[in-house]
């Protein structure tokens, strides 16, 4: 990836592994706690818990999440 990708920019921001930000966006991984805290402060709050786990809970009822 570049390094200046959008994946690469947040994964540089939120300081995680561009592999571990493109987990999230395919619903192979849930973000951790610590994780959601660290999305939550770097956002401003602007990206709540509802925003970082909701859009998984939805994956999982419509069956398009890959994690287990």
């Amino acid at each position: 990836m570049a390094k200046t990708d959008a994946i690469s920019v947040a994964a540089k921001l939120l300081e995680e592994k561009p592999r571990t930000v493109v987990s999230w966006l395919r619903y192979e991984r849930v973000p951790s706690f610590k994780a959601a805290m660290n999305i939550y402060e770097k956002s401003g709050g602007t990206v709540d818990f509802n925003g970082i786990y909701m859009p998984f809970l939805k994956a999982v009822k419509e069956g398009y999440a890959r994690f287990s």
